[in-house]
């Protein structure tokens, strides 16, 4: 009898450890999603989650997604965060400077995996190889890529004196990369016409501003406002017959005449390794940010013929895409 009952409590113990372990292997991670565009504008996120896939987090499966999109509304990124943070996610997801911003004011303790313009101009972390407190990701240094973009326009036109910049001067990162292009502007004796865009409505007067002054080539710094309006900024930029550049392919792929930077797909795919090694128990705040790993240059030569400009052979050359 009391053999029984021992081979009975042996049983109920390996049943129980066996259901804690298949609990364990099932156990579904909580992902949320701050995005400041759109569904439909936020097409790099098949970056991420091929990421995902790659490193064995499938939605259903060991992961649900919680995502939360401002569509173009900035000012709603932290009431957003807020909702995210209380809602129990394990980690929170983010794209851009704001919404890494809003996430990190929202909560001290969940984990955040950024993909971000730039981290350090942002003001997101003081240091790339220990980002500190909650805060990790995949970020591009774009104030350093800004003389690149200047001497794209110089390539395109030759005798351009002087150069316009359309950007968000409320925001931090955005300033630094107007700085930058100061700095290589006056290293080649051009002058600099920023146009200051705050909200959507402000696209088209500052490109018939620019045109007014003759300016024939600007510099689009990146934007989430600028970002879900790119084929209305694009749209706007060919009727006055102005050359652009941007920081990501996105743009030319909406109109825009050029794009150098980092791939943001890319960005997103990477940034799926960070989220598996926070998950698994490693702190954000000790994982280095990372940089991309690839940057390319998008010319759209349709949007150059329609605006009657002949694009350098050479250039045309180096380019890893060109639109026809």
């Amino acid at each position: 009898m009391k053999a029984r009952w021992l081979l009975l409590a042996v049983a109920v113990c390996v049943t129980f450890v066996a259901g804690s372990k298949a609990e364990e292997r099932t156990k579904v991670a909580r992902i949320g999603m701050l995005l400041p565009g759109s569904e439909a504008s936020s097409t790099y996120l098949k970056g991420l989650y091929r990421g995902l896939a790659e490193q064995g987090l499938i939605e259903g499966k060991n992961i649900s997604l919680e995502i939360r999109y401002a569509n173009g509304r900035i000012d709603q990124l932290p009431s957003l965060a807020v909702e995210l943070a209380g809602s129990g996610v394990d980690l929170i997801f983010t794209s851009g400077d704001q919404a890494g911003k809003a996430a990190k004011q929202a909560t001290s303790r969940i984990p955040i995996v950024a993909v971000t313009c730039d981290a350090l101009a942002a003001g997101l972390v003081a240091n790339l190889r220990r980002p500190g407190e909650n805060l990790t990701g995949v970020t591009c240094i774009n104030a350093d890529l800004d003389g690149k973009r200047l001497e794209l326009i110089r390539e395109v036109l030759p005798s351009i004196s002087r150069v316009g910049v359309v950007l968000n001067p409320e925001d931090q990162r955005s300033m630094a990369e107007l700085r930058e292009v100061e700095f290589a502007a006056k290293a080649s004796s051009i002058a600099l016409l920023p146009q200051a865009v705050l909200k959507p409505d402000d696209i088209g007067p500052a490109f018939s501003q620019a045109a007014d002054a003759g300016v024939t080539g600007v510099i689009v710094v990146y934007d989430p406002t600028l970002f879900l309006r790119r084929r209305e900024l694009a749209n706007f930029a060919a009727s006055r017959r102005i050359a652009t550049v941007f920081n990501f392919r996105e743009f030319a792929e909406a109109g825009g005449l050029m794009s150098y930077g980092p791939n943001v797909q890319d960005m997103c795919r990477q940034s799926a390794r960070l989220i598996k090694k926070v998950l698994s128990g490693e702190l954000a705040g000790e994982i280095p940010m990372e940089q991309p790993v690839r940057f390319e240059l998008v010319i759209n030569l349709k949007t150059a013929n329609g605006i009657g400009l002949v694009m350098p052979s050479a250039l045309i050359g180096r380019a890893d895409e060109v639109i026809e």
